[in-house]
């Protein structure tokens, strides 16, 4: 019975032990899961406030310039643009904010990648600004002035890039 005895007190002791270890492997990991996620959520939240006040001003200027060009405003369609915008560029700047964090801040990735959101954005409420006034801003052109500009490429090797394709409709 001696013998039994210690079995079965060796046996709860390694059952206690492999108890232990499971906690502690788990309350450790949940730290630095906890850790990464607060030092992320600090990087993320100034540039979620930037991205929400610009996907608003573009609703608000988008929404001006079809009421000053006589088009229909459907509330529903526009607030359900503005929020497929929110979540796509919430869920970026998510992902941005954290691989920034997760190397250790070595490469601002999220603060080009966020400043990037801010100019397609900016780019669209200027577009909304000038539209009823009847000018358009040609993006691709500006791109290849900038290119000409900056990395002295050629306007016309830019063109070569971007190719329109004619879409065919078949049985119409």
């Amino acid at each position: 019975m001696d013998r039994g005895n210690f079995i079965v007190n060796r046996l709860s002791n390694l059952y206690r032990m492999k108890e232990a270890i499971v906690h502690t492997t788990t309350g450790g990991f949940a730290a630095i899961a906890t850790a990464f996620v607060a030092e992320s959520l600090q990087n993320m939240i100034p540039w979620l406030i930037v991205s929400c006040a610009v996907i608003l001003c573009d609703l608000l200027f988008g929404v001006r310039k079809s009421i000053l060009m006589g088009e229909k405003v459907r509330f529903s369609r526009a607030v359900r643009a503005t929020m497929g915008k929110m979540v796509t560029y919430f869920a970026f700047v998510c992902m941005v904010c954290m691989i920034s964090v997760a190397s250790h801040n070595e490469y601002p990735i999220d603060v080009y990648s966020c400043l990037l959101v801010c100019f397609i954005e900016g780019c669209s409420i200027v577009g909304n600004i000038l539209k009823p006034k009847g000018i358009n801003i040609n993006l691709i052109g500006a791109l290849g002035v900038f290119g000409k500009k900056v990395f002295k490429v050629d306007k016309e090797d830019v063109k070569d890039i971007i190719e329109k394709e004619e879409i065919h409709e078949s049985g119409k």
